[in-house]
Formats: structure tokens, C-alpha cells, sequence
């Protein structure tokens, strides 16, 4: 896996056209849909750019609600909801062999979950679980970047679910973690007044504890450290 370091520099906030900034996004959409696909894929590139972040963060302000395309996407599939945990813990076990699924509580439902993943990584394993007879429905959360902490926060995310997938497979033993300690250390650090500035910190302290390598009995520990910060975006 390859890891290619964040380019994260503060710079002076523009106040281009709206044009200007049209580009921006277009740009900004495209550059997080390859996100970090360069952790299994060698040679690929990524940048989170803090001037793209201070503009989204002026422009969502502005809009309000109606911020336009998410700076960033995570996607969740789902095998089954319950009332009864035992239920759920049960088709958590019928699933177990094709991956690592875990459960989660949100009020009085237990959900099922068989994974998250990137805009590029869900749709090969939704069709692999519907060849399987497994149901599953996926479900899309939008994040739109307050600063800079935001968008680490959420590059961080992901990069310890591919972890998380790449470990789960059934043919891989373990996945080497030097490369994503080498470049979560190389993130830019944020300053303390950040929206996201603890996650950030606790998560980036998190990978830098990781083993030289992750075989599938760590899995769960880094799905609940991880999606433990994902779930604030949920609305």
C-alpha cells in the first residue's frame, strides 16, 4: 500500500468569483473521489488543500443548509436491523466468514453493519453480499468541511477503514502499518481551537500505537475507535 503525503498549508482566504469557486469544488469533488485510493493502489496521489477548505467553510456558512455536494462521502452498508440484539449479534455471525460486521445501537435498534467505505470501494461489495442472498441497503453520509480539522478528520477515517477492509479479506494474514503511521504523522497539526481538533489527535495518537501489523483480531478495536467519530455526522 501507498501512502502519498497531505500537502495541508494555511493561506490567506480568497474571495474569488463564483466562478472561481465553481472550479474549486468541481476540483475538489474530483480530487476526493480518488481520495486515498493510493493505500492499495501504488503510484496514485492525494492533497487536501487548506485554501479549498477555508473556501468551502466561507461558503457553507453562507448557504446554510443548502451547502450543494459534500466535500466528503462515507459509505455505509447495511445487512439488517433489529430490536432484539441477540438477532442482530446472530446475522453478525452469518456474515462474519465474508468480512468484518459489526453492530451498532442507535436508540432501541441494533444495526448491522457490514462495512464503511469509499465512494469507489462500497458498490463491488454490495453486489458481491446480493449474489450471496445477503439484504443489504446502503446509506450515505455527507460531510462538508468546517476547517482544516474537518477534512483530516475525515481523510483519517477512511484510511483506517481500507485498513480495516484490506484486513478482512479472506486471504490476507495481516496488513503492514508502517506506511499509514509514516503519513498520519505526516499530516499537518491542527491548531487547538479546530471543530474536530481532540478526534484528530486521539485518532492520529491511535495509529501511531498500531502494530507493525493488523491481522483480523484487531479489526473490531479499530472499527469502534473509528467509527466512534464517524457517527457525529450522521443526522
Amino acid at each position: 500500500m501507498k501512502y502519498t503525503r497531505y500537502n495541508i498549508k494555511q493561506k490567506r482566504k480568497s474571495k474569488g468569483s463564483f466562478f472561481l469557486y465553481l472550479v474549486i469544488t468541481l476540483l475538489t469533488a474530483l480530487l476526493l473521489g480518488t481520495g486515498l485510493s493510493f493505500m492499495f493502489n501504488k503510484g496514485s496521489e492525494g492533497k487536501l488543500d487548506a485554501k479549498t477548505v477555508e473556501s468551502n467553510e466561507k461558503t457553507n456558512k453562507e448557504q446554510g443548509e443548502n451547502k450543494g455536494e459534500p466535500n466528503h462521502q462515507f459509505y455505509l452498508l447495511q445487512c439488517g436491523v433489529f430490536k432484539v440484539k441477540e438477532n442482530a449479534e446472530a446475522l453478525r455471525k452469518t456474515v462474519e466468514p465474508l468480512g468484518s460486521p459489526f453492530i451498532v445501537q442507535e436508540g432501541e435498534l441494533f444495526r448491522v453493519y457490514f462495512g464503511v467505505y469509499s465512494k469507489e470501494q462500497w458498490e463491488p461489495v454490495y453486489n458481491m453480499l446480493k449474489e450471496k442472498g445477503i439484504n443489504t441497503t446502503k446509506s450515505v453520509i455527507d460531510v462538508y468541511y468546517d476547517d482544516l480539522s474537518t477534512g483530516e478528520l475525515c481523510q483519517i477515517i477512511e484510511a483506517n477503514f481500507k485498513i480495516v477492509n484490506k484486513a478482512s479479506e479472506q486471504n490476507i494474514k495481516g496488513v503492514k502499518t508502517n506506511e499509514l503511521k509514516t503519513w498520519a504523522s505526516s499530516l499537518q497539526a491542527i491548531e487547538e481551537d479546530k471543530k474536530h481538533y481532540k478526534d484528530v489527535v486521539e485518532l492520529k495518537e491511535y495509529i501511531k500505537g498500531l502494530p507493525e501489523e493488523v491481522d483480523k483480531t484487531k479489526v473490531s478495536e479499530i472499527i469502534s475507535i473509528t467509527y466512534d467519530k464517524i457517527k457525529q455526522f450522521k443526522k
